[in-house]
This record gives structure tokens, C-alpha cells and sequence, in this order.
């Protein structure tokens, strides 16, 4: 079709032209053969090896139908050979294998090694990298002084690790099994004997080694595709070539390079991780990333730009999750460490960093899935006797189980998550107009994308295990255990999906403006120039109603010169008719309905700039992009800093090793708990060989409260006694007295890396003798509560290990006539002074309990002073009246006695014998003659008493005076 300015748009009859065509080169004269040209449906274009990617759209590259072919084009079988070229024999029998190749490259079929040579090189990349994780594992494994965690692992299995490791050999078998659990598959063994059938499992996905064997895989296949360009057909046949030959290779080695464990003489088990699993999990994985790497650079479809945001959301989704990973590593990372620095302790992310390549997708996957407030879910399910000791079930831990300023800070990264996705978002955002599947998508892109990338979350995150029996004990039982994000967690990131959604419509346009667009447009990138220079809205048939040319629709995304596709979810998409004389910068389509056109805006450039044609000279190398220079500069400085922190490690090392992590930092360590009171620091170092009822009083409440503790100490010198044993002197001042002590420390391991790891050998306690009165229930040491039935009473007596320092020991007071006479016992820091360390502490009468029983007393002695006998019944006084008159006497107190009061084990003694008092008696007595009166007679009388005073439960005092002592 023939348009005013003498261009042309492609025909609308699908079958009149053949796309490979295109890949011809600029139009040539026909060559003739026999007086014909040849027939544009038999042209069979040849497709030569490293040829550029074939490009579409040039306005001058489709022939209109009906029209001669153009001057230069490929002719067919049968045909005269184009000029320049000579004409290639034809054998009698059948074709060439040059006719063969072109029957092949028009079929989009290509030479499937380059692909296979991707695929060796992507085993060979998960085989480097699973090499540097077991390396790294091995130092975390020194630093935590684990030595050999495999090694360990046998010894609790009563397997001798030097039968079933053979050095080397053991060592080179590994990496090859971290490959396939990479691939999905489960490390483990089936093994039966005698009727018995055991097997076990553990799945777990080294995240790192499966992502840098995925990215090799994709990256290869845009290697491969850049120079050896191939249709769709092409690309799956060697992706899926290439995806069964490594998954067959993952397997077999597996297989070859089991890990053989002898039990005893009759059997091995085999340790692979090779099965079902690894392979169809190597076959999918591997065999997409490779199409995908290819597909890549190939042309988009027309209806490309109508779901475009689909693929932009999965790289929001992959950098939203990378983003909340990061902070949440890093403020963990610093919090964790500082922490760890103040308590003199190895920063415990220090192992998680080292163990990245087997943990990275555990990181990503948890970290990501609970600032979506998700839970991770540990589950234990087994027969039998789990169930009935309760072991099975499912626990849940979310960001909320962690301490206060975990989830406080967790809820701070999640807005800080959401409004940089919008923003990015947001950013060159374009949607195709008046087209209602365009709208639906780019409003659902992010829901459905969050949702599926946590699908993908829930396979990072899941590890397993599982034991199996069968045989005389049972038939098919499984232990199983799993540890994983909760199942809910789609739900959530598709929400938050929506959220980010809105908040890039309505809110973070506000804020656009004030950002530049070069820290925007990372994500969302303009279009790569057109080779063509111009682009057929090819999806026309979405706008305005109307079918539209698949050949318009690859020209308009055919990649450019260097590869780069050209895409058009970021064209700016405007209606606009076809005018007379449109320069060749605009190519336009109309529908078969005559609606308006669809323009695509692509960039400069001439369709005599589009491609040059196979043998003509190739274009001078491109320099190196901004960003190819600072990926440059940016190598040479990352492996020139690890040089240098490398030799900056290896002069630091012994410093190190000299100062912070000496075998003198670790008593010093210990000495300062000892002055700082720090009693739970000091029994970590080094515990007392003691029953715990004898470590009740090492807390920090007692040792903190203690006065007199240790004031300063100073290393003097440290001796070495064997290899892993150093004797440390040091001097200790305690007020004022200073005492020379000396200290073994043992080597327990490595930690930070390679450094040792000291411990405190058996330290000598001092121990203090406590005398309970009987009844008592609690103690008060140093104003805190003891309770007596936490220690090892016997006899009255308790025995319980102390730091120096004074200690006052004491009984509660539970009453105001009763307090308690406290013990002070001073602790010295020499052993030589813990010989006697004893404290007693008992009840006592208070004033007001000294007065209440003197009162007592007094009004006892009042009552009996109202008696008018001599001697009055149950009283201590009596008189001698001789011919009294009845009736006549009575009694005065002169002075009442003073209580004295002696502590008894059921209460206090009480008795008047050294201060009594004096009563005197006054009667009238009969005279010998009857006709004299009565005469009045006195007599005096000592009073003494004696008796008890006991405490009720109640409080009150209760005075007792016994008949002996009236």
C-alpha cells in the first residue's frame, strides 16, 4: 500500500511476505534466471553464522507483494546464483550442506553448541562458587571452634570420620552435591540390609549457587544470541538441549561423586543428593533462564506494550525485596555487632556473612518475607512416640516474638520499602490509550507479580528433613521436620503490591519533581534507539480495534547494533494520521477499520543507517559506555582494595591475635566482672565446679550490692605450660591490700576467623557458711531475698559460693516487737582469708517487743497485787503475817522487776533474777490480850519472775510467766 510521500506500509495479507526475508540486508537488484525473476514466495534467505540478530523494520526492507523481488535478494534452490557469488553444486541425490543450512536457518534452527558451551560453563560457575561456600563454611566452622562440623556430625553417629572421610577425596565430592541441591534436590541415603530399610533427607537450597547458575545461564544466552542469531524454534530446541544435558550431567555426578560412609563391615551408605528432583528441577530452571537470555534480544510481539509492566513489576518486586534485605542485614549487622563488641563476644552476623552462599536465600526470603509481617513456621511431624511426648506440631515466630526494638524498627523499614518501590514506579510510567486490556494490566501488574515472586520466596525459604524405617519395628515411618515462611505470605506481598500500586498514582507524583531523573530512570529506561529509526505502532489492533502486521510489530522492537532491544513499553504512544511527506523517522499502521493511527516515537536515525547487508564492511567497534567505564573502574578498584585488605589483613592478624583475643584479655575479662560486681559474667568465663544450690548467691543484685569489691587489677605476666595452656599472674587490690594471683587458661577453639579462642580453667570460689534459724523461709543477702529452700540446707547449715566483697546477711522483719540482728561477713580476693567466712544471722526483741513484755509482766504483777491473801495464788510475792484479821491486808508494788530476755529457739527467755523488784504487804494482826485493838503490821517481799515470750503467726507477742519463778 502506496502512501502520499511516496513511502509504503507493509501489506495487511499475513502470508505475502515471509519475515526471515528481512534479515537479508538492504534491497538489491533481483538476479534473473531464465528471463524470470524468482518468485517472492520461494525467496529462502541464508542465515550466516555470527551474522548480526536478523532486523525488521526498515521501510525498504519488505517488498510490496506482487512486486519484484528486490535487486540483491537471496534467491532458492533452482535459481541463478546472486552476483558476485558462484552458483553452489547441486548433488544428484540430495541437498548440499550449504542447502541444508539454509533449509535449517529458515527454519530458525542454528548450531546448537554455543548453547552447550553455556551450559558447561554455568555447571562450572555453580561448581566455583560451591567450592568458596565450603571453604567459608570450614572458617566459620574455626571461628566458632566447631573444627570439622562433618566430622562432628559422624562422631554422634558412633562413625568413625577417618573411615568415612578420605581427606582429599572427601573434599572434591562435596561441591559437586552442593551443585545438585541447588538444583532442588535433597541430600541423602537409602540403604537396606537384612531386612531393614533406613533412609534420610535434608533439603536445603544453597539460594546463591542456584542464582549465579541461573544468571550464567541467562547471560550466556545472550551471549550466544548477539552472535548466532536464531528463531524462536532455534532458541527452545538448544535451551531444551542444553537444559537435559547439564540436568544429566548434575545427576551423574551426584552419583559419581557420592559420599561413601562405612558403618560397620557389611555396610556403606552413599551420601548424594541425586534424584528425581535434581534433575527435573536442573531441566526447568536452567532451560528457561537460557530461552529467556535469548528471547531477550529478539523482536517484541505486537501486543508487547500492553503487558510490558509485567516484567518491569518483577524487577520492582526482585529490587523492593533486595532493598528491605539490605537495611534489615545492615541495622541487624550493626546492632548485633556492637553489642557483641561490648560483651567482649564474636559479632554472631560475622558467621551469617561467611555463610551467604549456602544461607543467602534464607536471608532474603525470611528478612523479606516478616517486614511483609509474615511468620516463619517450624513444624515436627512423626508417628508414635513424638505424639506422645508432644514433640510434634507447628510453632510460629514472627517480627512481633522479637524484642521491642526489633519490631519497632522492622515497622519503621516497611513505609521506607513501600514509597521507594512507588517512586520508582511511578517514574516514565506509560500505558497504551483507549486500550482496556493496557489498563487492567498496569493496574493488576504489581498485585499478581508480589504475589508470584512470594510463591518463589516460599521455595527460598523452605528447608527440611526427614528420617524414614521399615522393617521389624515399624513399616513406613517418617520423622519429618520443616522450617519455612507461613503459607499466607502471597496474600501479603500481593497487598503489598496493591499499596505500592496506589501510593505510585497518588502519592509519590507529588514528590517526582524534587528527585532528579537520573536517580529514577534506572528503572524504567528510556528506549534504546531504533536501528530503523522508526516503528510501526503494531498494536494497532489494541487501540483502535483493527489487526495489525506482525512484521510492523518486530521491526518496531528489533534490537539495535549493539543488542540492545528496543522496547516498547517506554514509546510514547500518541494518535496521529499519516501525512504527506512524513519524514522515515515515523512509520505508521492503520487498521483495517480506519481509525486513526498509533505512532510510536523511537529516536532518530535513517533507514539507510538500519543494517548494513551480509559482506558489507562492519561498522567500527563501539566505545565503551558511562556505565561499561564505571562496571571498569569500579573492577579495578574492588580487586585492587581486596589486595590491599588482604595484606592489610595478614599484617593485622598478629596484632590481633596478641591483644584482643590473648589468653591475658580473657582474665581480664573475668576480673573486671569481679569488679564490677558482674556476677553472671564471671561464672560465664569460668563457673565454680559447684551443685547449683551453691551458686544462689552469684547474681548480679548480691555481687552488685557488695561493697569492698576488688578496685583495680594489672596483668603481670603470663607463662606458657604446654601447648594449649598459659598461666596468667596478676594483682588484684581490694581496700587497699593488694593480692597476687595466678590463673591457667585453656585454648577452646578459634573464633573471629582464625583466631584462638581462650577459656578460664577451673577458678577457686570463696565460700560462705550461712547458720538458718529453724522456721525461717527466706534470707535477706546483702538486702536481697533468698529463699532458704533454694539452698542445700543440712543441719541448719548452708554452704554458698561468693565474690569478694562484703556481704551483710540478714532475716525479714515480721513484726515491730521483732528485728533481725544482721550478719557482716567481708569477703578477701586472697584465698588465703576464706578459711572462716560464717554468718548467723537471728531474730531479736525490738524496743517495742522489750516494752510490750515488760507491760505484760507489770500487769501481771497489778493483778496479782489486788489479792488480799499473804501469799495470793500464782504470784510471785508472798508475806508472813502471823494473827491477821481477816480481811485486812493488801498489797503495794514498791518496785516492779526488770525484764531480762534471752533468744530460744521457739522465742526468748525472759527472768528478773539480777534486777527484782519489791512488794509490800500491810495487814492488821490480833493482839495477844482481847481487850487491846489490832495492831497494823507490814512485810516485804522480792519480786522475781521468769517465764517466755513467744511471737504469734498473728504478730503479737504472748508472755508466759512459769510458776518457778514467783
Amino acid at each position: 500500500m502506496t502512501v502520499p510521500g511516496g513511502g509504503h506500509y507493509p501489506s495487511q495479507d499475513p502470508h505475502s511476505q515471509d519475515p526471515q526475508q528481512f534479515n537479508a540486508g538492504p534491497p538489491q537488484e533481483p538476479q534473473q534466471a531464465g528471463g524470470q525473476y524468482q518468485s517472492q514466495h520461494q525467496h529462502q534467505p541464508q542465515l550466516q553464522y555470527g551474522s548480526p540478530a536478523p532486523q525488521y523494520g526498515s521501510p525498504h526492507s519488505a517488498p510490496q507483494h506482487g512486486s519484484p523481488a528486490p535487486q540483491g535478494a537471496p534467491v532458492g534452490p533452482g535459481s541463478p546464483a546472486p552476483q558476485g557469488y558462484a552458483p553452489a553444486p547441486v548433488a544428484a541425490t540430495g541437498m548440499t550442506p550449504e542447502q541444508l543450512k539454509q533449509k535449517l536457518g529458515a527454519a530458525g534452527l542454528t548450531n546448537p553448541l554455543p548453547s552447550l558451551a553455556v551450559g558447561g560453563v554455568t555447571y562450572l560457575g555453580g561448581i566455583l562458587v560451591s567450592v568458596l561456600a565450603i571453604v567459608l563454611l570450614a572458617i566459620a566452622a574455626a571461628i566458632a571452634g566447631m573444627g570439622n562440623p562433618v566430622e562432628a556430625t559422624l562422631e554422634g553417629m558412633d562413625i568413625q570420620p577417618d573411615q568415612a572421610l578420605s581427606g582429599i577425596a572427601s573434599a572434591l565430592r562435596f561441591p559437586f552435591q552442593l551443585v545438585a541441591m541447588a538444583m532442588l534436590g535433597s541430600l541423602g541415603f537409602s540403604k537396606t540390609f537384612d531386612g531393614e530399610s533406613v533412609s534420610a533427607s535434608i533439603r536445603l537450597l544453597p539460594g546463591v549457587i542456584t542464582v549465579v547458575m541461573a544468571l550464567l545461564s541467562f547471560y550466556g544466552g545472550r551471549f550466544v544470541q548477539r552472535r548466532q542469531a536464531a528463531g524462536q524454534l532455534g532458541i527452545w530446541v538448544s535451551a531444551v538441549l542444553t537444559g537435559f544435558v547439564v540436568a544429566l550431567v548434575t545427576v551423574l555426578a551426584a552419583l559419581i561423586f557420592a559420599q561413601p560412609i562405612p558403618v560397620d563391615e557389611d555396610v556403606t551408605l552413599r551420601l548424594h543428593a541425586a534424584g528425581f528432583d535434581t534433575f527435573f528441577g536442573a531441566f526447568l530452571l536452567l532451560t528457561l533462564a537460557h530461552a529467556l537470555g535469548r528471547i531477550s534480544l529478539r523482536s517484541r510481539p505486537s501486543w508487547w506494550p500492553l503487558v510490558t509492566d509485567l516484567t518491569a513489576g518483577f524487577k520492582l518486586a526482585l529490587t523492593h525485596a533486595l532493598l528491605i534485605t539490605v537495611l534489615a542485614f545492615a541495622g541487624i549487622t550493626v546492632a548485633t555487632t556492637i553489642q557483641a563488641l561490648i560483651d567482649g563476644e564474636t559479632p554472631p552476623m560475622l558467621y551469617v556473612i561467611l555463610l551467604l552462599p549456602l544461607l543467602g536465600g534464607y536471608v532474603l526470603s525470611y528478612l523479606t518475607g516478616m517486614d511483609l509481617l509474615s511468620s516463619l513456621s517450624a513444624s515436627i511431624t512423626g508417628p508414635g512416640l513424638l505424639d506422645e511426648f508432644g514433640i510434634t506440631g507447628s510453632e510460629f515466630f514472627s517480627v512481633f516474638s522479637m524484642p521491642w526494638y526489633a519490631w519497632l524498627g522492622a515497622l519503621v523499614l516497611i513505609p521506607i520499602g513501600l514509597l521507594v518501590a512507588a517512586l520508582l514506579w511511578q517514574h516514565q510510567r506509560q500505558v497504551v490509550p483507549s486500550n482496556v486490556v493496557a489498563l487492567a494490566v498496569s493496574w493488576a501488574a504489581l498485585p499478581v507479580v508480589y504475589f508470584v515472586s512470594a510463591l518463589g520466596l516460599l521455595i527460598l525459604a523452605r528447608f527440611s528433613a526427614s528420617v524414614g524405617y521399615s522393617g521389624t519395628f515399624g513399616d513406613g515411618e517418617v520423622i519429618g521436620a520443616s522450617l519455612g515462611l507461613a503459607a499466607w505470605t502471597p496474600l501479603l506481598a500481593g497487598i503489598a503490591g496493591v499499596i505500592v500500586e496506589l501510593l505510585s498514582r497518588f502519592v509519590t507524583p507529588l514528590a517526582a519533581p524534587f528527585i532528579p531523573a537520573k536517580v529514577l530512570s534506572w528503572f524504567r529506561r528510556p528506549l534504546a534507539p531504533a536501528l530503523a529509526g522508526t516503528a510501526t505502532a503494531a498494536f494497532a489492533a489494541g487501540t483502535a480495534g483493527g489487526p495489525a502486521d506482525a512484521a510492523s510489530a518486530d521491526a518496531a522492537s528489533a534490537p539495535n547494533a549493539q543488542g540492545i532491544p528496543t522496547e516498547l513499553a517506554g514509546a510514547t504512544l500518541q494518535p496521529d494520521p499519516p501525512q504527506v511527506g512524513a519524514p522515515d523517522t515515523a512509520a505508521t499502521a492503520q487498521s483495517t477499520t480506519g481509525s486513526p493511527y498509533a505512532t510510536v516515537a523511537l529516536g532518530g536515525g535513517t533507514a539507510a543507517a538500519a543494517a548494513a547487508a551480509p559482506g558489507q564492511e562492519q561498522a567500527p567497534a563501539t566505545p565503551l559506555s558511562p556505565k561499561a567505564r564505571k562496571l571498569l573502574v569500579g573492577g579495578g578498584i574492588a580487586v585492587g582494595g581486596a589486595f590491599v585488605l588482604l595484606v592489610g589483613i595478614a599484617i593485622a592478624f598478629n596484632i590481633i591475635s596478641s591483644t584482643v583475643f590473648s589468653p591475658e584479655k580473657r582474665v581480664e575479662a573475668y576480673l573486671s566482672a569481679l569488679q564490677e560486681g558482674d556476677a553472671a559474667q564471671a561464672v560465664e568465663i569460668s563457673a565454680p565446679n559447684a551443685p547449683t544450690a551453691q551458686q544462689v548467691l552469684l547474681t548480679n543484685a548480691i555481687a552488685g550490692s557488695a561493697e569492698n569489691r576488688i578496685s583495680s587489677y594489672e596483668i603481670l605476666d603470663s607463662e606458657e605450660s604446654g601447648d594449649d595452656e598459659v598461666l596468667v599472674t596478676a594483682t588484684v587490690v581490694q581496700d587497699g591490700v593488694s593480692t597476687t594471683r595466678n590463673f591457667f587458661v585453656e585454648r577452646s577453639g578459634r573464633t573471629a576467623l582464625v583466631f584462638p579462642e581462650w577459656r578460664m580453667g577451673e577458678t577457686e570460689y570463696a565460700y560462705l557458711a550461712l547458720e538458718i534459724p529453724e522456721g525461717a523461709s527466706t534470707l535477706l543477702v546483702n538486702g536481697q531475698e533468698v529463699a532458704v529452700e533454694s539452698l542445700a540446707v543440712d543441719g541448719g547449715y548452708a554452704v554458698a559460693a561468693v565474690l569478694p566483697g562484703q556481704y551483710t546477711v540478714s532475716l525479714p522483719e515480721v513484726s515491730e516487737f521483732i528485728s533481725s540482728e544482721q550478719s557482716a561477713v567481708f569477703v578477701p580476693a586472697d584465698p588465703e582469708g576464706w578459711y572462716e567466712l560464717y554468718a548467723a544471722p537471728i531474730y531479736t526483741l525490738s524496743e517495742a517487743g522489750t516494752a510490750e513484755v515488760q507491760s505484760q509482766v507489770k500487769a501481771a504483777l497489778d493483778e496479782c497485787a489486788k489479792s488480799t491473801e499473804a501469799s495470793p495464788e500464782d504470784c510471785p510475792f508472798s508475806a508472813w503475817a502471823s494473827s491477821m484479821v481477816e480481811g485486812s491486808g493488801s498489797w503495794t508494788i514498791d518496785t516492779y522487776p526488770t525484764v531480762e530476755l534471752e533468744p530460744t529457739s521457739e522465742g526468748w527467755s525472759l527472768s528478773s533474777y539480777d534486777s527484782p523488784g519489791e512488794a509490800t504487804f500491810s495487814y492488821q494482826q490480833e493482839s495477844w490480850n482481847e481487850e487491846d485493838a489490832p495492831t497494823d503490821e507490814t512485810d516485804t517481799s522480792t519480786l522475781r519472775v521468769s517465764g517466755t515470750a513467744t511471737l504469734g503467726e498473728d504478730g503479737t507477742l504472748t508472755v508466759d510467766l512459769s510458776e518457778d519463778g514467783w
